[in-house]
């Protein structure tokens, strides 16, 4: 029964105290229900995105633990735009993946993870992506262990990722490249963070190319990319 359903006042507060409980729950149980979970994270969304709106990250992520779980802010991304951002970056990896290459090469710049290039082109091509704006990597991936950014960014270590949003890990054991890039531009979104000035272009390229998203006014630079990699 909804908390629309009983139309009485304070229990659709009370209906979600009993969801997020519930879900705490389901977090803590192991193996974790996953079907269960995604059933009780869509009955909360709208309550979270008020949330995320005004309180801390950390403060969100102890009412709702099971965020850090991989796969659901892509679901609460999927609800709000109406498009699965990960399977669209996927779909797109293999047209995407060799031309961005040869598009990096010809920056003249030591790509990072380049010895990789031949066993994971995804992970060079798309951690790569900022140098093709002349924008700063540091601000859309880091190795480091200690993460301080206040902006999302994507932890890469070892073969695993994690997304830290205000220096505090949203999600963990991420195990693609291109489901990485996908749940932090969810968290730009579900956070209502702003795209840093030094990550613009390639967070606008990532919404333009791979989601079909954002609007109409797409910048130059993005453009000239996009057009290379359909030519």
């Amino acid at each position: 029964q909804t908390s629309a359903e009983l139309g009485q006042p304070g229990e659709e507060a009370l209906t979600m105290r009993r969801i997020a409980d519930a879900l705490r729950g389901a977090v803590s149980q192991q193996p974790v229900d996953l079907p269960l979970v995604k059933r009780l994270m869509r009955r909360t969304l709208r309550v979270r995105q008020e949330l995320m709106k005004r309180a801390s990250v950390a403060s969100v992520l102890e009412d709702y633990p099971a965020l850090k779980l991989p796969g659901m802010m892509l679901q609460d991304a999927q609800l709000h735009f109406g498009i699965d951002i990960f399977e669209a970056i996927r779909d797109k990896m293999p047209s995407y993946q060799a031309r961005a290459l040869l598009f990096l090469e010809e920056k003249e710049v030591v790509l990072d993870f380049e010895h990789l290039i031949k066993d994971d082109p995804e992970k060079v091509s798309l951690l790569n992506l900022p140098v093709a704006f002349d924008e700063k990597r540091a601000f859309f991936f880091t190795t480091e262990e200690e993460v301080t950014a206040k902006t999302p960014i994507i932890q890469v270590a070892e073969s695993r990722f994690s997304i830290f949003v205000d220096g505090v890990e949203v999600v963990c054991n991420i195990e693609t490249t291109a489901e990485a890039v996908g749940t932090l531009m969810a968290a730009y979104y579900l956070f209502s963070i702003e795209y840093p000035a030094e990550l613009t272009h390639t967070m606008e390229f990532i919404e333009h190319f791979f989601c079909d998203l954002g609007s109409g006014n797409v910048t130059e630079s993005v453009k000239r990319l996009a057009r290379f990699l359909k030519e």
